[in-house]
């Protein structure tokens, strides 16, 4: 019944004077009840302080009882009070009750044991407007669930954070592997292409270097080396060689300018030949020329199929 309203002298004082005017009853007290002479005597402040010590006493589980109910009757601000107030004095008990049960379990921090959403709006608002009607408790049992539910929210915010800046790192590792494999990869295709290039070339000059090795062969090895290898040194080296052991350059005679282009068909069994001259000119591998055509200078040459006829420009 004492709270920051109301002094524990001044409470003791008025229910001594409701108590002597037989107004309420305690477990010293008897019984009696004088309809409107007594409530006469009492003033408007000890009626007030009455009203506050009637609730308190009854949340608190007090001896302190209505006499009768003429009390009530006679009585419109504790009437008042008690029809407003019940849905007060509800909360209230639900939160001792809570708060009790958390104190005798010893009062863990566990979420279980806290009041969380709806429950602790409610606490929190009967807080805020009746902290003098709660016990240290029902108080302390608040404020310990405010802090968890703080630090839960917070904890929800930081994986809030954490969780997309991992899934981005995590993103980023798996883009930089993956660039790197393919960057590993494409090396990987280049080193086999100069390797084989590189073998290709050492295949022709072993075909050059022997007595009855095929020039044409070394040849056509070379240009496939310089073609699919990168151009790589020894696969130009075994070109020039493969030519130079023909002697192509003396046996086409026949333009009057630089060769820009040499193309064979695809059998193998003709030589095309474009010149600065404006010419291209056909050559049987093995015998002569077959045919000349007069064209515009650097033309591009092409085969459709290995017929001398099919030999033409783009």
């Amino acid at each position: 019944m004492v709270n920051s309203a109301f002094s524990r002298e001044l409470v003791e004082q008025t229910l001594e004077k409701l108590v002597a005017a037989k107004l309420v009853v305690t477990n010293q007290s008897e019984i009696w009840l004088s309809e409107g002479e007594n409530l006469a005597n009492i003033s408007s402040a000890e009626k007030a302080l009455a009203v506050a010590s009637f609730a308190q006493a009854w949340l608190c589980q007090e001896t302190i009882d209505v006499a009768h109910e003429a009390l009530i009757r006679n009585w419109s601000l504790l009437r008042g009070w008690l029809d407003e107030n019940r849905e007060v004095l509800r909360r209230q008990r639900r939160i001792e009750q809570v708060a009790q049960e958390w104190n005798n379990v010893g009062q863990p921090k566990g979420v279980e044991y806290l009041l969380r959403g709806g429950r602790l709006i409610d606490a929190e608002d009967f807080l805020s407007h009746y902290s003098d009607d709660l016990s240290a408790l029902a108080q302390r049992y608040i404020t310990v669930s405010q802090e968890e539910s703080y630090r839960a929210r917070k904890e929800l915010r930081s994986l809030q954070i954490a969780v997309p800046s991992v899934l981005l790192v995590a993103l980023l590792v798996t883009f930089n592997q993956y660039r790197t494999a393919v960057q590993t990869q494409a090396e990987k295709d280049y080193q086999l292409q100069v390797s084989t290039s590189r073998e290709r070339a050492a295949i022709a000059q072993s075909i050059l270097q022997e007595p009855d090795g095929d020039p044409m062969a070394a040849l056509l090895i070379s240009r496939l080396a310089a073609e699919q290898g990168g151009q790589t040194f020894e696969a130009q080296s075994s070109l020039r060689a493969a030519l130079q052991d023909l002697r192509l350059q003396l046996e086409l005679h026949g333009h009057q300018a630089a060769v820009h282009q040499v193309e064979f068909s695809p059998d193998q069994n003709y030589l095309a030949t474009a010149s600065a001259d404006g010419t291209v000119r056909l050559w049987a591998v093995n015998s002569h020329t077959i045919q000349t055509d007069n064209l515009q200078p650097l033309k591009i040459l092409s085969w459709t199929d290995s017929s001398p006829d099919a030999a033409a420009t783009k």
